[in-house]
């Protein structure tokens, strides 16, 4: 017998001529081992989202003994699992044969990693029927390979690129959203190549952003580049850095008079140069052009 309890069916003979004989079958089954059967029981949760409950998953307690079966206590061994009874009606109830009760539970990660719990229900004579629940609580994280990127000093008007790399250092795949420039300077920088913003990331996997520096000015220039994405702790913001340099040639005269001078006699006269900009001046030649060139020499 599958259950306890009146059991009958039918032994059918037919012969050649088509008639059937039939001989009725009966018998009890009587139940010998435990009156409540758990169906399933192992409830596997598999990898679930830190802090993220999961879909309800119901044990069902069926009586398979003859005589009905008083449940008593419902107990959940589960520690810190993140495992929980989401809804019961198993407790302090009566069920006749071939009746059920169910507990439903749910499991809610409050870390990450491997998690075990026990549910335990027992009848009125202190017979227990365990099942046990398991579940892996996962979560991505970011992590980048600098925290700032410093594009050093540079002309106005010259390019510079860094890589802005990320990694998925977590155990759940990270969806990215979009990654923009912010800050007073933003406006010196840009995306130039963008391999993260609207892609997953799988754990162990990295993607990379190049941000390519033209000071506008010069000056310290400070920006960030900002990273959404479902990972956690949310935005992950990459410090910018650069200063802009520039040379700027100033003379302290805009003419030299050198008056009137009788031949063959000559007059020298100095002409400052200085250098007010932040960035080195290269001078290559000075020269003296002009209708009257061949009378001044440097």
């Amino acid at each position: 017998p599958r259950s306890a309890g009146g059991r009958g069916a039918s032994l059918e003979i037919a012969r050649a001529d088509d008639s059937v004989t039939s001989v009725a079958l009966r018998g009890t089954g009587i139940w010998s081992g435990e009156p409540l059967r758990a169906a399933p029981e192992l409830i596997e949760f598999g990898r679930q989202r830190r802090g993220r409950t999961s879909d309800s998953r119901r044990v069902a307690f069926v009586n398979r003994a003859a005589e009905p079966v008083a449940v008593g206590e419902v107990r959940l061994d589960a520690g810190a699992s993140g495992i929980a009874i989401a809804r019961q009606d198993c407790r302090q109830v009566t069920l006749g044969p071939g009746n059920e009760c169910g507990v439903e539970l749910q499991f809610t990660p409050a870390d990450v990693g491997d998690v075990r719990a026990t549910l335990t229900v027992l009848t009125a004579d202190a017979l227990e029927t365990v099942v046990t629940a398991t579940g892996t609580g996962v979560e991505p994280r970011l992590s980048v390979e600098r925290s700032t990127l410093d594009f050093g000093e540079l002309r106005v008007g010259f390019e510079r690129e860094r890589n802005a790399v990320l990694t998925n250092s977590g155990s759940a795949r990270v969806a990215f959203g979009e990654a923009s420039l912010a800050g007073p300077a933003s406006s010196s920088y840009r995306k130039t190549k963008d391999g993260c913003s609207g892609f997953t990331l799988e754990p162990g996997r990295t993607c990379s952003i190049e941000i390519a520096f033209d000071p506008a000015r010069d000056g310290r220039l400070e920006a960030e580049l900002r990273v959404e994405s479902d990972a956690a702790g949310g935005r992950k913001t990459i410090s910018l850095r650069g200063e802009g340099t520039r040379a700027e040639l100033t003379v302290d005269r805009q003419t030299l008079d050198f008056g009137t001078i009788r031949r063959p006699g000559s007059a020298d006269e100095a002409l400052t140069l200085r250098n007010e900009g932040s960035a080195r001046l290269h001078i290559e030649r000075v020269s003296v052009g002009g209708g009257a060139a061949a009378d001044f020499v440097v």
